[in-house]
């Protein structure tokens, strides 16, 4: 353990990086909820929810995507251009390269931060290696969020960022979530179906909250 005791607390240090550290850090929560869903089903309505509401540290596999595309200038306007820079990190690093990189997210988080973390909310799921890593971590439960197509498609017209038919929404939004070719690639649909809880939000936001509650209420009882 000396060999840590100076490098604790340090923002740009590598201890996340040692092969000893889960000895150190055991990878383990009271309770770890990963969400995945399809486009506009409810995902960060939920993850918000988990981490105002109930106290839950909040990380993003889309959001460490992100941060890698800024590092090496890949464009983030176009949606597409930023899943293929997702596809190719996994073809090159391995299908969990993204989760690997949340744990390691969360590793600098606990060591260097100083700070306990009981409960963590994982999004940003897209692919089946993610969820094979992530499903390591002790206590760790995926949920499911599932909308009507319909339902998905006017979310999304009415917050302004899409305009297009139902069959536009499936041919270039759901087609690539639910991909069944590249084992690289977003496979959604995949994970949806690995997932020990669904959620069904078809109904009102209030509704899919309550559920939301029941569910960490369970799962709290559960992971005593």
């Amino acid at each position: 353990m000396s060999k840590y005791q100076r490098q604790v607390g340090i923002p740009f240090s590598r201890i996340h990086d040692d092969r000893e550290l889960p000895c150190l850090v055991p990878l383990s929560w009271k309770l770890a909820i990963g969400i995945v869903g399809l486009c506009m089903s409810g995902k960060t309505t939920l993850l918000g929810h988990l981490q105002e509401e109930h106290g839950f540290r909040f990380f993003s596999l889309s959001r460490i995507l992100r941060n890698l595309a800024a590092a090496r200038a890949v464009p983030l306007v176009a949606r597409p251009k930023l899943q293929d820079y997702g596809d190719e990190l996994r073809s090159i690093f391995g299908r969990e390269y993204l989760a690997r990189e949340a744990i390691k997210a969360i590793y600098r988080d606990r060591v260097e931060g100083g700070e306990g973390i009981d409960e963590v909310a994982i999004g940003g799921i897209k692919n089946l290696g993610e969820v094979e890593a992530l499903c390591k971590i002790e206590n760790f439960f995926l949920v499911g969020v599932t909308a009507p197509v319909e339902l998905r498609r006017d979310r999304a017209v009415k917050d302004g960022w899409f305009e297009g038919s139902l069959d536009d929404w499936r041919s270039r939004i759901d087609a690539r979530d639910l991909q069944e070719t590249n084992e690289c690639g977003q496979q959604v649909g995949k994970c949806i179906a690995k997932a020990q809880i669904e959620i069904r939000n078809d109904g009102s936001k209030k509704d899919l909250l309550s559920r939301c509650d029941e569910i960490v209420r369970d799962l709290r009882l559960k992971t005593i």
